[in-house]
Formats: C-alpha cells, sequence, structure tokens
C-alpha cells in the first residue's frame, strides 16, 4: 500500500501543478484581452474619459463627506446604464482621521 502511495505521489504533484499553471494560464489570457481591449479596442480612452468624468464632476471623495455619497452614486448609475446585473451598494462603516 505504501508502495502505491509512493508511486502516485509525483503523479498527482505533476498533475495538480499543470492545472494550477493551466488556470493561471486561463487567468492571464483573460487578462490580456481586457487590457487589450481597454488599451487598444473598442474601449480605448473609455477607462480615462470616466474617470475624468468622475474626478471632474464630483472632486475630492473624503469619508463620511457629500462627495463620497454621490461618487458612489455617480458609479452605481453608470454601471446600471451599462446593463449590468445585481448592481447595488453596501453600507459599510469607514473609519475617518480626527484632529
Amino acid at each position: 500500500m505504501m508502495l502505491w502511495l509512493v508511486l502516485l505521489l509525483p503523479i498527482l504533484s505533476v498533475t495538480s501543478r499543470s492545472i494550477s499553471i493551466d488556470h493561471r494560464s486561463q487567468s492571464n489570457t483573460i487578462a490580456d484581452r481586457i487590457i487589450e481591449l481597454v488599451t487598444q479596442g473598442e474601449f480605448r480612452g473609455v477607462t480615462y474619459n470616466r474617470l475624468a468624468a468622475l474626478v471632474d464632476t464630483i472632486g475630492p471623495r473624503l469619508c463620511g463627506n457629500e462627495s463620497l455619497t454621490n461618487a458612489v452614486n455617480w458609479v452605481q448609475n453608470a454601471m446600471i446604464n451599462e446593463g449590468l446585473d445585481n448592481v447595488h451598494v453596501e453600507e459599510v462603516q469607514i473609519p475617518h482621521w480626527v484632529r
């Protein structure tokens, strides 16, 4: 029994490593495709323009201030307008610094 375990261990180790490499390879392929779309494809400039609109429209977003709430609502509406499913806001406690 122990001999079988000793013989199977290297095979299992190689198999699990190749599965891990395949998963990483697939993730890299997806990430590369997203980067390509954002930098050279149909979404070129869209990300920058959206960030510029958020920053120019809302301004600084300190925790606990109205600008943060406005920014969260702006992003939520933008995601809904893009047709994303299950877009919602969850309330969180954000510690803030007091002088």
